[in-house]
């Protein structure tokens, strides 16, 4: 999994680059530094390269961990969103 752009201007919207060999269900969180969830969403992935684009304009400054999820994988991700 690979996101763009980091740091992310806080307005912009993150994008995620996921390659699968296989449909699936995945999970994304935001997590701030302390591992609180602050974000949850749902989406199904197919076979293949996927973009994401997740509109996180709402968040506040600061350091957050993304993390996905999916039945054969757990990966985290340092985000950092600046003014």
């Amino acid at each position: 999994m690979s996101i763009y752009p980091n740091p992310l201007k806080k307005g912009d919207n993150l994008q995620l680059l996921i390659n699968s060999t296989q449909n699936h269900q995945a999970e994304l969180q935001l997590l701030d530094i302390t591992g609180k969830q602050i974000l949850s969403k749902k989406w199904n992935v197919a076979v293949g390269e996927n973009r994401i684009e997740w509109n996180l304009s709402h968040q506040g400054s600061g350091y957050y961990i993304l993390v996905y999820s999916s039945d054969s994988n757990r990966i985290s991700r340092k985000l950092m969103i600046i003014e």
